[in-house]
């Protein structure tokens, strides 16, 4: 069986077969880890500050807070990480065979923990259990039922066939029987020390990447919200900061902003039991209807990726396919209704008709989130202008989920983050957490094949085209504050939202 070296990864655009070969005290705890005390704090000037919560726990495996987490990235190493154009690269991986049953990883030699013991099989299988439970990794792990260690392989055994799955392999590992400490020990570029009651991170001189550090030394700011780190890159407490904009708003700073790409899919869902939406002439025009550019620009700050396909545009695996498109044109969206009997009356132009009469539709939206609230508004305005009769209800979260349940609705902003190995099984299996309205066994059946690797990307967004069982809007962007002081080089992600850290430049800082 064929083996790949893993340099990047990432599936080809044709899949033609199944194979794809491609010091601190560790005792009980799940908050800070305990007071380390050294030489005064004050003494030592920081390359960089960047946040922590204050009182919440840095351990990934228990962590809920996404500044402790992105901190938690620069302690521990993982099997892969993943790349701007959504590969993945081996990390402590040094090749892999995906069978379509399992996935064997193959460990490069040498690697070690900060604390000088040998990162083996076991400490990687001992990690997997751990993230299989976690708030933060259970998501795409999900499809692995459980992993075995060799002698210098680990073996993970899935639940359904996946050809990408190697790419859900990011969890942190840590030393077998750490898991639960404060802070567990790991592998990673930096290592965690407590200097008369603040936090700093060192260079971990064991470290497997074997970069040379520019930024040895990083200042931790305690923050005691996950808001107030915004701010305090103003006063410059902090020298940079990422915000995944899962608060759904966007704030203007004065600081410098570069946007970090998100796999967070967000999409107008609808409801194909309503008659004139079962109809694929009437979808095809509300897609030819929705105005994105002016979404893109007023909505999200242009702090989106446009997308007209389910997967992220700027996945290296749909580089060289030519994609749909489906560029705002008013006009072509009102003949397609036309040509399909959704007239105006005659002596009436200011809504369509359909079966039951005004062609009428309610759109329901999560009010809590300003941002969707707003893509909600502007797509009713968007289907106003095409001649539909538009209800739009801003509802809690609660009672948005418990419409979409019971079927009440007719279209619905959405938005869902799809794990690393690209996976919208929430839209196509029965029950899924995305599958409201979505009724195609067509479009399942063909998500399958494409996992399974019967069948190519280029098929699958064929059929989803023929089926059209949602309509995507984009992918929104997180944002990446940081001060004047930063020359700061990007390629950053939102699972390693810093990423390349070390070699950042700035000037040293001394914050008492």
């Amino acid at each position: 069986m064929k083996k790949i070296i893993i340099a990047v990864l990432c599936i080809t655009v044709v899949v033609t077969a199944i194979f794809v070969t491609g010091k601190f005290d560790i005792g009980s705890g799940t908050t800070e880890p305990t007071e380390e005390t050294t030489q005064p704090f004050e003494e030592e000037a920081r390359d960089v500050y960047l946040p922590y919560y204050k009182g919440k726990a840095i351990n990934p495996f228990n962590s809920n807070s996404p500044t402790n987490l992105a901190i938690a990235s620069l302690l521990y190493d993982s099997l892969f990480v993943m790349n701007e154009d959504w590969s993945s690269t081996g990390l402590i991986a040094s090749e892999y065979i995906n069978d379509g049953k399992q996935v064997t990883v193959r460990l490069i030699d040498g690697a070690v923990f900060s604390n000088g013991a040998s990162l083996t099989a076991y400490d990687v299988v001992y990690s997997f259990n751990l993230a299989k439970k976690s708030p933060a990794f259970k998501g795409r792990l999900s499809n692995f039922a459980g992993a075995t260690a060799g002698a210098d392989t680990v073996t993970f055994t899935l639940n359904k066939p996946d050809i990408f799955a190697q790419q859900s392999l990011t969890f942190p590992i840590v030393q077998n029987g750490t898991g639960n400490a404060a802070l567990p020990i790991g592998s990673g570029r930096y290592v965690l020390r407590s200097i008369n009651g603040k936090y700093v991170l060192s260079a971990n001189p064991s470290s497997t990447r074997g970069e040379s550090l520019f930024t040895s030394v990083i200042g931790l700011t305690p923050i005691t919200s996950e808001n107030d780190e915004i701010y305090r890159i103003q006063t410059g407490e902090l020298s940079y900061y990422y915000n995944n904009m899962d608060t759904g708003a966007y704030t203007k700073l004065t600081a410098q902003t570069v946007a970090v790409p998100t796999n967070n899919l967000v999409y107008l869902g609808y409801n194909s039991s309503v008659s004139s939406l079962s109809d694929k002439a009437v979808i095809t025009a509300i897609r030819y209807a929705i105005d994105k550019s002016t979404l893109a620009d007023t909505v999200f700050d242009n702090f989106c990726t446009l997308t007209d396909i389910p997967f992220n545009p700027k996945w290296c695996a749909v580089q060289d396919i030519q994609l749909p498109s489906y560029e705002y044109n008013l006009i072509k969206a009102g003949n397609i209704l036309d040509e399909n009997g959704y007239n105006y009356s005659p002596t009436e132009k200011t809504f369509r008709y359909d079966s039951d009469g005004h062609f009428e539709v309610k759109i329901i939206v999560n009010k809590d989130s300003a941002i969707k609230l707003a893509c909600a508004k502007l797509i009713a305005v968007n289907l106003k202008n095409l001649g539909l009769k538009v209800t739009l209800s801003a509802l809690s979260f609660k009672d948005y989920r418990q419409a979409l349940a019971e079927g009440n609705y007719d279209l619905y902003i959405g938005e869902v983050k799809i794990s690393p190995n690209m996976d919208l099984s929430c839209f196509f299996n029965k029950g899924g957490s995305a599958s409201y309205g979505i009724s195609s066994n067509t479009i399942s059946n063909a998500y399958n094949d494409f996992k399974s690797g019967s069948i190519d990307i280029k098929t699958f967004i064929s059929v989803f085209e023929e089926e059209k069982p949602f309509i995507p809007l984009c992918y929104r962007t997180g944002i990446a504050y940081y001060s004047n002081e930063v020359t700061y080089e990007g390629g950053v992600n939102e699972y390693e939202p810093y990423k390349n850290i070390y070699s950042w430049e700035t000037s040293k800082m001394i914050i008492n």
